[in-house]
């Protein structure tokens, strides 16, 4: 019945998507144009992610792009959200401030964020509630390679990578120009604007760019609290809490009936970088400090310090003793800076063709603060959200943990001239990375010591080219030393691939790749709950530190070695013309995978999960294929057709947990001039392959209608050019349960919403 509910919707969204006359508008480079022509073909874009600058036809890597118009359209305040439209990929969502990537199935340490290729320093590995500290808003491109990528970027890469793009260090001759945009959102009053400035002074170049925005709370479809939750809590056998814990329930069912409490948040951004640019390459510097503050959703979060309360009834009753009819709201105040180095140079000698360096310096700090807040004072909350002096004297707030890290990376990379061979062309590069970093939490909740990272590694990719062959092969070695004071771990890693890309014509190809790679396990599963001076487990349960985020106890596992991952990938591509399509079959075994499991025992009334290890697999498909409709001399109407599923499990036969379900979709849109429509229909299928205590998620229909109207303005004899944009988000109004997601049982995705906004470029 759902499927026959599905395919009306889908055909319904066509039939609906006639009605209005829009188009896919394609934004240029430049910030001054605005366009939107029909395009038949893919653009020569260099794949930044890719150390050899191959266009993304040519490159065996499974590459997902998002830029111009099509980013600008996709944008949230989360790179989850702003990428979880795209095959392969979803988002990892803890209410309405956190969004973390998945891609295939694997997100958290297993996924490398970057900015510029370069690493970001936060703690968003380390816990589901942190989010990324990258500004998806103001990003020139965002490009992520779905798969393994060990091999460019390292032992956090195994899953793939994100990396966010801007033109903070301009790399060309920058002309004078201005973009704005502002929007709002109906759903939680979403106010958001964003500054980009360019311009340069001769050989000087120099970009500036700012974002702010502010919401309230997050409008939703149901209760927070889903149907298979509150029949756990019907079932609960636990005498001694059995009111107590109904009450709760009850409580967060009514109180975030219709909206998603403690869910606003407020953040900004600010950079700046200039560039020295000749004619043979560039030099630039940058500097950019992002602000967040957002709230994490009711019963997400529980303590896990131990006072003098803890012996007679647990942390929540010792905490209900202490303040009796207040009300708990956490919420995550997040600051990062970040300074990025980069220069490229072309050479003219034999062997090196151009020589490139970049580097990073970041400090990031988070503190989650406590409110225990009257009810009568509730509404002062978001008051005084930003200022935290005010909020601990005023809302009386506790610091729970604070995390800070803080680092710095070196990249070389060196691209030999290219070389006649086998009747073809020889390329490659070379590379260097360091990374030196430190980690620390501090406070109640802090369960994973005080460590620091050491990571040296050498890479070299070579590419044979010859007329309807690429060839491409690749090595990796990396040592990598985590030191928590004493206990400190030396780790070796080793990557290495092979690919064969067979071109069939000018429009369409296909590609086989292998690869090895390997990943040491992260401080989070080496020490969570470490006793530092015998560097084994707390023998002393009393001693444990409970995980708030995931309202657990976490412990390390001693021993682990390195996970080894062997993955085969084969797709089909058709890049030009007017029919484009890539098919994409993927799988990796993965050995001595580190996973965390619950040992189905409990301490204080919180689960007990301890890190393990045993062999698993990962294995999908995505498919995505553009097809032409209609085409008249003013207009163009083609469809998108969409679908991606990935299946993990223990060799065992257990599913892992988190894993997303079935999707299947289509696209309809219309090109004109000015005019731009688009409407999309997802079927998200019900989630019940399931890990151990996990809760099924239900299906859903996503319908999200999207229009814009570009035109141009004439102030003081110049004309400039703008667009205004319109997006129906959720049309149906679903409750929508993301299976990737933590706390998805007690936070749900927005409901219906109507976001409004525009842009314009001087």
């Amino acid at each position: 019945m759902k499927t026959l509910f599905t395919a009306r919707i889908l055909g319904a969204g066509t039939l609906v998507a006639c009605t209005f006359t829009g188009a896919v508008a394609q934004q240029a480079e430049s910030l001054g144009d605005i366009e939107t022509p029909h395009i038949d073909h893919l653009e020569e874009v260099h794949v930044i992610s890719s150390p050899l600058n191959q266009t993304q036809q040519d490159t065996a890597l499974a590459i997902t792009m998002l830029k111009d118009e099509a980013l600008r359209n996709a944008a949230s305040g989360s790179l989850g959200e702003t990428l979880s439209q795209q095959v392969g990929i979803h988002s990892a969502s803890f209410g309405a401030g956190v969004g973390q990537p998945v891609v295939r199935g694997q997100t958290g340490n297993r996924v490398a964020v970057l900015q510029n290729g370069i690493a970001e320093l936060d703690a968003a590995t380390a816990s589901p509630d942190h989010a990324n500290s990258v500004e998806p808003l103001i990003a020139k491109r965002i490009e992520v390679i779905r798969g393994p990528a060990t091999l460019l970027y390292g032992n956090g890469a195994i899953g793939g990578v994100v990396n966010v793009v801007d033109n903070r260090i301009p790399e060309q001759t920058l002309e004078n120009a201005v973009a704005l945009e502002t929007r709002y959102n109906s759903v939680n009053d979403l106010n958001s604007q964003v500054i980009v400035i360019e311009n340069n002074l001769g050989a000087l170049n120099f970009h500036i760019d700012a974002s702010r925005r502010r919401a309230g709370e997050l409008t939703i479809p149901v209760a927070a609290e889903s149907e298979a939750l509150h029949a756990l809590h019907e079932d609960d056998e636990h005498e001694e809490e059995e009111g107590h814990e109904e009450d709760h329930a009850d409580e967060h069912l009514d109180s975030s009936s219709g909206v998603l409490a403690n869910s606003s948040l407020k953040d900004w951004s600010a950079n700046i970088g200039a560039s020295w640019v000749l004619d043979a390459g560039f030099v630039g510097l940058s500097y950019g400090k992002v602000r967040k503050n957002y709230g994490l959703p009711l019963g997400t979060h529980v303590h896990a310090g131990h006072d003098e309360h803890d012996e007679e009834g647990g942390v929540e009753e010792a905490v209900e003793e202490e303040h009796h009819e207040e009300v708990e709201k956490v919420r995550i105040a997040m600051q990062t800076e970040r300074w990025e180095f980069k220069t490229q140079w072309d050479l003219s000698n034999n062997l090196i063709q151009q020589l490139e360096a970049s580097a990073s310096y970041t400090e990031y700090k988070h503190q989650e603060l406590e409110y225990f807040v009257h009810e009568e004072h509730e509404d002062e909350l978001e008051e005084h959200e930003e200022d935290h002096e005010e909020e601990h004297a005023e809302l009386e707030v506790e610091t729970g943990t604070e995390y800070r890290r803080s680092g710095s990376q070196l990249k070389l990379i060196a691209r030999q001239q290219p070389a006649a061979l086998l009747n073809g062309e020889l390329t490659g590069a070379w590379g260097v990375q360091l990374a030196n970093a430190t980690m620390q939490a501090e406070g109640e909740e802090a369960f994973i010591p005080h460590t620091k990272l050491r990571s040296n590694a050498v890479f070299v990719v070579q590419q044979l080219t010859q007329e309807n062959w690429i060839f491409e092969t690749g090595l990796r070695a990396e040592s990598l030393q985590l030191k928590p004071d004493a206990c400190d771990e030396q780790n070796n890693t080793f990557s290495a691939s092979g690919s064969v890309v067979r071109k069939l014509n000018n429009n369409s190809n296909l590609t086989a790749a292998y690869s090895v790679s390997q990943r040491a396990p992260a401080s989070e599963e080496r020490y969570s709950n470490i006793d530092i001076t015998t560097c084994q487990l707390k023998a002393d349960p009393e001693t444990w530190v409970a995980h708030g985020a995931t309202a657990q106890y976490e412990l390390m596992a001693t021993g682990l070695e390195n996970e080894t991952a062997h993955n085969m990938e084969i797709r089909w591509r058709k890049h030009t013309g007017d029919i484009r399509a890539e098919f994409t079959l993927y799988r990796s075994n993965v050995n001595n995978y580190v996973y965390l499991a619950r040992t189905g025992e409990e301490f204080e009334g919180l689960p007990i999960a301890q890190y393990e290890q045993a062999d698993a697999y990962f294995q999908g498909w995505e498919a995505e294929v553009i097809l032409p409709l209609a085409e008249w001399p003013a207009s163009h109407w083609d469809i998108t057709l969409f679908t991606d599923g990935v299946q993990a499990r223990l060799q065992s036969g257990d599913n892992l947990p988190r894993i997303p379900p079935l999707r299947i979709g289509s696209q309809l849109n219309w090109h004109s001039d000015n005019w731009a429509a688009r409407l999309r229909a997802t079927h998200v299928a019900k989630q019940d392959n399931l890990a151990a205590f996990e809760t099924p998620s239900p299906s859903y229909v996503l319908v999200d209608v999207n229009m814009d109207y570009h035109f141009h303005i004439n102030v003081a004899s110049k004309e400039y050019e703008a667009a205004v944009f319109l997006k129906a988000n959720n049309l149906l109004n679903e409750e929508i349960r993301h299976h990737t997601s933590y706390v998805k049982d007690v936070a749900p995705g927005a409901g219906r919403g109507i976001l409004m906004g525009l842009r314009a470029s001087f």
